[in-house]
């Protein structure tokens, strides 16, 4: 679900945040049920978070990290 140009424009500290709350790019991915390499290569600025799972995280962390911090241009306000 990467093709959002608008969603290529993302934080990446946020997704830090998110793993650092998780305590492991291996227990945040588990919860999302996406591979570990995805989170590393959103890290990396290789690849960026879709909204789902931007969405996921905020979730996962209890709503520490926002979905709309990790993808800021992203327009949340449509998303059903």
């Amino acid at each position: 679900m990467e093709k959002s140009t608008h969603s290529q424009e993302y934080n990446k500290e946020e997704v830090q945040r998110a793993v650092d709350i998780m305590g492991s790019a291996w227990k945040l991915a588990k919860v999302l049920g996406i591979r570990p390499a995805n989170i590393y290569r959103w890290l990396k600025g290789l690849g960026f978070p879709d909204p789902i799972n931007c969405l996921r995280i905020e979730k996962a962390t209890q709503g520490r990290v926002k979905a709309r911090d990790i993808l800021p241009r992203y327009d949340w306000e449509n998303v059903i």
